[in-house]
């Protein structure tokens, strides 16, 4: 349902990283919140331990960042929503 939506913020945020050129190194892990077999609270938690996260940009829902805000305070890597 908010699968174009989530992509054109992407290609938002991969257009100003690159006006930045080789001087950010920069990686853009996704991951679809609307998966059924992951919860969001594990997505985050995969993001930040298994590929390193030190921002998570999303979710786009409220009921999601609802759910995010105790793991990101538990954890100390902060989010961004949209």
């Amino acid at each position: 349902q908010y699968a174009s939506h989530a992509q054109r913020i992407r290609e938002g945020i991969e257009a100003a990283i690159s006006d930045f050129g080789e001087a950010v190194q920069t990686r853009i892990v996704s991951r679809d919140s609307a998966d059924p077999s992951n919860s969001i609270q594990a997505q985050y938690q995969a993001l930040v331990s298994e590929e390193g996260a030190r921002v998570v940009l999303g979710p786009l829902l409220v009921k999601e960042t609802e759910l995010l805000a105790k793991s990101s305070e538990v954890e100390g890597t902060p989010f961004v929503t949209f």
